[in-house]
């Protein structure tokens, strides 16, 4: 019966769950209808404030130029979609009466009640997914070619060209093709159409590089600047090419590249730039000639291209022209001038654009001169059409300006402005113009009304313009018909001087760096102009200017001129004078030059400006730009030059004198003579000395453009010579005057240091009007910067103020306030740094409820230096509380999106409440979303830098993250952090008390994976409680790493056997068999690219990893400097990991490794066991290095000499050996004759070493060694040295440049019939050396013996 009992209650219960339930839902639409609909209206509100929020961020993100995520973009179209059905039903007029109770039908009721409640559903699902983990990204900058532009035609003969481009791109098996044909057919135009294609539309490759107008013998440093800038890299300056060459290298290898090089000329040495052949970069040139891209270039396909057919000459000429060709009267005669172009687009181009406003007679005109070209060939009929193009220019000015072009061009077809500016007032080509600065104006002008007829050509540089070959050779030819002029393009060589009659016409001559023949004694040019010469290493003779009466422009660049010539005064009628980049002696003659406008001295040595120079009245512009050996200008120089409009003094002489103008018992210039200058308009200066500043100096001056020091602090490198800079130093408010109030006023770039007192003229003179000229602001030691502040409080009163440093203001507990934070919304770049009582950087106010996310938007670089008491960036205040009965508190300062938590802890024995609070650096008070650099430096105080729960807006764009010299730091990132680091490139932690990397996530179930897919650079350095990378089981992979540098982190190891290895233990095992931890849990494809790996005075690894092979395939250089402990193991365990014999010491491990350096390796006896000896399992193996060009072993007491058979020493060019005690002799007969490509060998501090060549080979002692290429021996600290080899064997060096050694080993190595040595250093006692050894040497050295 009970049976049967259960058997009714299931079937009822299955009954009512199929049966009441679903009626009682159905019928609760009907009963909580009003309730839903309601709930529907207020969701759907919160909907809309969220969807306005992102709206505006989205709007946010895209002017920053940034790409918004697509799940942003789709939840966005979801949400719109969503709120459109809502509202459609709350909207609906029987939904209304139904709301009001005036609905009788119950089936209507019904549906909108359900249909609203699943709208609930979908609407709550949408808001609970509106906090995305990232929002927006970077997009790098396109080149401007790949902006598609109204001017750009498409026709079928280029679209075939570029397709047949695109398949050989797509071709694994070519590298290196080449498009060619005459110039001006649309080479340039059709790879900028490969470009675009490649970028925005197929996406073949990861970088794609254009350089234009390569040319005939290109510079190395160009090609490499302009390549590496374009790929977002330093260019390296202070390097050598080689340097460069390297670097540029490692950027590309792995990468998918496409480079092209237009215009080729000739060969270019590729693999000198950096680009040697691999399989990931292609390579795509232009050229005029097929033969330089197949034969010189070595091409494995090129593409002619030819020119546009009739039909595409019409549609290019009548895109041109504009509506003019539609005229009925013209059209017949503008398709005969368009057919006459014969299709060369740039032909077709300049001549269209001459015509555009052309009357009919004018057309007519055209085709006249246009049918007297018939005949010639294409590149004749451009060149005809050009200088056709050059006859219509509106006046004469911007024909000699054309002409001027064409004869000073330099390298790479680009002129710099300035140089232009100069000839131009010397040549009096400017018209019309009162002053220097209107004179740049119509210059600038001018130079636009030549772009607009296709003369000139825009640059990526605003301070250069270009020139298109055909144009420029056609100005040349024009000037040489013409004019007369001789102008020969940079490298070009001229054989003899042109004869008397040439001379007689010639009105310019423009020789930059090129060979030319011995000067004539004197030039006999009386029409001449302009006279340039750049890097002539002929001296110049006394008479050579005898004849040039007329001469207006003297340009002598790179010359080395003790004494001027004496014929220089003989020219009356010079305006310009350019001694740029010169070696000078006494300047003296300048002074007879009474009729010189221009004088430049740009980057030239020399010591004084002589009182002569002051006899140029007529001077408006002085350049002393650079000449920083400058030391004195004669008192009373500048003073009488009483036209000067232009003085520039950057990074030149600041030995001003005190005293007034009368003063002429002084030895220098003083300040006061600035006074008499009434129209000067631009001045750079410093005055190291604010003592010395005369009373307003700068009251009523006429300056527009300026940049002043006043202070000894103060340096010119960081200075823009664009903007308007002040950097004062003063100790005295008397100093701050009027005239310093009116340049403040247009100050761009404001420097200010100390200045106690000074500052409530500058906080009134920034603080009355706001200051929307100030673009950047460094303030440094200076204790009333909160009076500065407190002005703009609420205020935006530095609306373009981009970067702001603070440095050594002491006595500030913060910075900013965040409405002071607020006020600068445009901040780019932010330096805190010596700070000594700086607790925070910004400081919420009380009123800031919620996250202040509008906060330092644009920050990209943020630099946090010795701040001693720093621990977070911003927090609210907070108040101490005292209360005897509390143990422990727990506070909250939670907002409503905040979730840092601080402790409060009882922790002395009256029991009153001590606050101790963990800070976070970064919380989620203030987002960084752009941030690019952070670089933390010396930091005391600071515990953790991010907080777990911050929003991963910081970190989403972190490129470089440089922390150093924090000791309280535990750990740099929270995993949520480490895993958002998409972007980061070099990450350098060094001299911290760190003891991981990466803080453990409580609760992890899983093993964390850490993927850094574009670090390239990982430095460890000195970190004593480093411990691991992170504390559990994990794996790191790092794909594109190519240096890693761990020195003095003696408490881990580097490295961990594999992963897959602890597969099968649980959590607390695994902990157990790490321990002692390593820094990274390796896979054996964890460092594909590293190439670099330097580990210093700690454990190697942990137990076994991959073989060398599988873990540092590309490795290129290995710097290991091991403890006692284990170093006799160290290279036993990186051959063979496992410890199996079975892998022997020939098999080549690591066959890229080209510099090896082994260091304080104190029980290392040999480099890997040599054939003939015993090969035992306890002795240190390391693995084959086939490729070895670099040896350096340092303190490696042990070893007894450098045999080895698992070094290869066929390739090795410098070997250096320095303190090893052990050593008896160098090297083997063998080993000596295998080193065919030494350049350099030095030894030095091994006292027991006795031959550098020695050994038991008898058979070899009487042989001679030839070290073919040696060219630096050095020999030092050798005592007991011998000579070089044992035996009767003979050393020679017939290659030898410099040795450095003593006079006895000379004599002992050298003998009469050898080589005479020079650049030798001074005579060394190295027989003296034992009494310098210290105690541990003495120890060491005993050891050996």
């Amino acid at each position: 019966m009970e049976f049967l009992v259960a058997i009714g209650t299931g079937i009822v219960g299955k009954i009512a769950e199929y049966t009441v339930a679903p009626v009682a839902r159905q019928v609760g639409y009907l009963i909580h209808y009003n309730r839903n609909l309601k709930k529907l209206q207020s969701q759907l509100s919160d909907l809309d404030a969220t969807r306005e929020s992102v709206e505006r961020k989205i709007d946010q993100e895209e002017r920053r130029g940034r790409k918004v995520e697509a799940f942003v973009t789709n939840w966005l179209k979801d949400v719109n979609k969503i709120t459109g059905e809502a509202k459609d039903i709350l909207k609906d007029e029987r939904h209304v009466k139904c709301l009001h109770g005036f609905c009788p039908n119950l089936k209507l009721r019904h549906q909108l009640s359900r249909k609203s409640t699943k709208l609930v559903q979908d609407v709550a699902e949408l808001h609970e997914k509106k906090d995305f983990s990232s929002f927006a990204y970077e997009v790098n900058p396109k080149e401007v070619c790949s902006i598609p532009t109204k001017d750009i035609e498409v026709f079928d003969s280029r679209i075939s060209v570029v397709k047949e481009i695109m398949d050989e791109l797509r071709n694994s098996k070519i590298c290196m093709i080449g498009v060619y044909g005459i110039g001006g057919v649309g080479k340039t135009t059709l790879v900028k159409q490969v470009y675009r294609q490649v970028t925005e539309h197929e996406k073949l490759f990861d970088d794609v590089v254009l350089v234009l107008d390569v040319k005939k013998n290109p510079s190395i440093e160009r090609l490499q600047k302009e390549i590496a800038e374009k790929l977002g890299m330093d260019h390296r300056e202070n390097e050598t090419e080689a340097g460069r060459a390297r670097y540029l290298c490692d950027r590309i290898k792995g990468k998918k590249m496409l480079l092209i090089l237009d215009d080729v000329w000739e060969r270019i040495d590729l693999e000198s730039v950096g680009l040697p052949p691999l399989s990931t970069l292609k390579i795509l040139l232009t050229s005029r000639s097929g033969r330089v891209l197949s034969s010189d270039m070595g091409t494995q396909k090129e593409f002619p291209l030819d020119v546009l057919d009739e039909k595409e000459t019409w549609t290019l000429f009548e895109k041109m022209s504009g509506e003019i060709v539609k005229n009925v009267a013209i059209q017949s005669i503008a398709t005969k001038v368009a057919k006459r172009c014969g299709g060369l687009p740039v032909l077709v181009v300049t001549v269209a654009r001459a015509l555009k406003n052309g009357t009919i007679h004018e057309w007519k005109d055209a085709l006249r001169r246009l049918k007297k070209f018939d005949g010639q060939g294409l590149t004749e009929k451009a060149y005809s059409a050009i200088e056709w193009n050059y006859s219509k220019l509106d006046n004469e000015e911007l024909k000699s300006l054309f002409i001027l072009c064409g004869v000073v061009v330099g390298a790479s077809n680009t002129l710099f402005i300035s140089d232009l500016w100069k000839y131009s007032m010397g040549l009096g080509l400017l018209k019309d113009v009162d002053t220097v600065g209107e004179a740049w104006d119509a210059l600038c002008s001018m130079i636009e009304q030549l772009k607009y007829s296709c003369l000139l050509l825009e640059s990526d540089d605003n301070t250069l313009v270009r020139m298109h070959d055909l144009v420029k050779d056609v100005a040349k030819r024009i000037a040489s018909r013409e004019q007369h002029v001789l102008s020969l393009s940079p490298g070009s060589e001229l054989k003899e001087w042109p004869n008397k009659d040439f001379c007689s016409k010639c009105t310019m001559i423009s020789l930059d760096q090129c060979d030319i023949p011995e000067f004539p004694e004197v030039l006999q040019c009386q029409e001449l102009t302009l006279f340039l010469l750049d890097n002539v290493v002929q001296e110049i003779p006394c008479n050579l200017f005898r004849k040039m009466k007329k001469l207006r422009v003297l340009d002598l660049t790179r010359f080395s001129i003790p004494l001027l010539p004496s014929s220089l005064q003989f020219l009356e009628s010079l305006q310009t004078l350019c001694l740029d980049q010169c070696t000078l002696g006494d300047v003296t003659l300048l002074g007879q030059l009474q009729n010189l406008e221009i004088l430049s001295f740009l980057y030239s040595k020399f010591k004084e400006l002589p009182k002569e120079i002051g006899l140029l009245t007529r001077l408006r512009l002085l350049d002393l730009t650079g000449c920083s050996q400058l030391e004195v200008i004669s008192p009373n120089v500048l003073s009488s030059l009483k036209r000067l409009e232009h003085l520039r003094m950057r990074n030149s002489f600041n030995g001003w004198e005190a005293g007034g103008v009368i003063d002429t018992e002084g030895s220098n210039a003083n300040l006061e003579e600035l006074k008499n200058l009434p129209h000067l308009t631009e001045l750079q200066l410093h005055i190291p000395n604010a003592n010395i500043l005369p009373p307003d100096l700068f009251t009523g001056c006429k300056l527009v453009r300026f940049q002043i020091c006043i202070g000894s602090v103060w340096k010119w490198d960081d200075v823009d010579e664009a903007i308007n800079a002040l950097k004062l130093q003063f100790t005295a408010s008397n100093q701050f005057d009027q005239g310093l109030e009116m340049l403040l006023k247009r100050t761009e770039d404001l420097y200010l240091e100390g200045m106690e007192g000074v500052y409530s003229s500058i906080v009134y003179q920034l603080g009355a009007e706001g200051s929307h000229n100030l673009k950047h602001l460094h303030v440094q030691n200076n204790v009333e910067f909160t009076k500065f502040l407190s002005i703009i409080n609420g205020k935006v009163m530095y609306p373009n103020l981009t970067w702001l440093a603070v440095n050594d203001l002491n006595g500030l507990k913060f910075l900013l306030s965040s409405s002071m934070a607020r006020s600068l919304a445009q901040l780019k770049r932010l330096q805190v740094s010596g700070c000594q009582t700086m607790e925070e950087i910004v400081s919420l106010d009380e009123s800031d409820e919620e996250i202040v996310d509008n906060l330092f938007c644009h920050v990209q670089d943020l630099e946090l230096k010795d701040l001693p008491n720093l621990t977070k960036f911003c927090s609210r205040n907070y108040t101490e509380l005292s209360n005897p009965s509390i143990g422990k508190l727990q506070l909250v300062d939670c907002n409503k999106t905040n979730t840092t938590c601080e402790e409060i802890e009882e922790i002395d024995s009256t029991r009153s409440l001590d606050i101790v609070i963990q800070h976070f650096l970064f919380d989620n008070k203030v987002e960084f979303p752009n941030l690019k650099k952070l670089s933390i430096d010396d930091l005391a105080k600071l515990t953790t830098i991010w907080n777990n729960q911050l929003s991963l807006e910081i970190s989403k764009n972190l490129e470089t993250i440089e922390i150093v010299s924090c000791d309280s730091l535990k750990s740099i990132f929270p995993v949520s952090v480490a895993r958002n680091l998409r972007q980061l490139t070099r990450l350098i932690v060094r001299n911290c008390g760190v003891e991981e990397i990466i803080a453990r996530e409580e609760g992890q179930q899983t093993t964390p994976k850490f993927v850094f897919p574009k670090v390239t650079k990982v430095i460890f350095g000195n970190m004593s409680q480093l411990k691991n990378f992170y504390p559990g089981m994990h794996v790191s992979i790092w794909p594109s790493l190519n240096e890693l540098r761990v020195v003095q982190c003696a408490k881990v190891k580097v490295f961990a056997e594999e992963i897959s290895n602890f597969q099968g233990h649980n959590e607390s095992e695994r902990l157990s068999v790490l321990i002692p931890q390593s820094l990274f849990l390796i896979e054996k494809d964890s460092f594909p690219k590293l190439e670099c790996l330097s580990v210093n005075a700690m454990e190697f690894s942990n137990g076994p990893f991959p073989a060398a092979a599988q873990l540092f395939s590309k490795l290129k250089l290995l710097d290991v400097c091991c403890p006692e402990s284990i170093s006799a193991v160290f290279l036993e365990k990186l051959l063979d990991p496992e410890g199996n014999s079975a892998v022997g010491i020939g098999t080549q491990q690591l066959p890229h490794l080209k510099e090896l350096w082994l260091v304080r390796m104190e029980k290392l006896m040999h480099l890997g066991q040599d054939d003939e000896e015993d090969n035992s399992q306890s002795a240190p193996r390391i693995p084959n290095f086939p490729n070895l060009q670099i040896l350096f072993v340092n303190c490696c007491h042990s070893l007894r000499n450098l045999r080895s058979s698992a070094i290869s020493f066929n390739n090795l060019t410098s070997l250096e050996v320095s303190v090893c005690y052990g050593l008896k002799y160098l090297m083997t007969y063998s080993m000596a004759k295998s080193l065919m490509q030494l350049t350099k060998l030095e030894v030095e501090g091994c006292l027991r070493l006795v031959e550098i060549v020695g050994g038991n080979e008898d058979d070899d002692s009487r042989n001679e060694i030839t070290f073919r290429r040696l060219k630096h021996l050095k020999l030092l600290g050798l005592p007991r040295l011998q000579g070089f080899c044992s035996g009767n064997c003979i050393a020679k060096f017939p290659s030898l440049e410099t040795s450095s050694m003593s006079n006895r080993l000379k004599l002992k190595i050298f003998t009469a019939h050898d080589q005479t040595l020079t650049n030798e250093e001074e005579d060394t006692d190295v027989d003296a050396s034992e009494k310098w050894l210290t105690a541990d040497d003495k120890r060491n050295l005993a050891s050996t013996d």
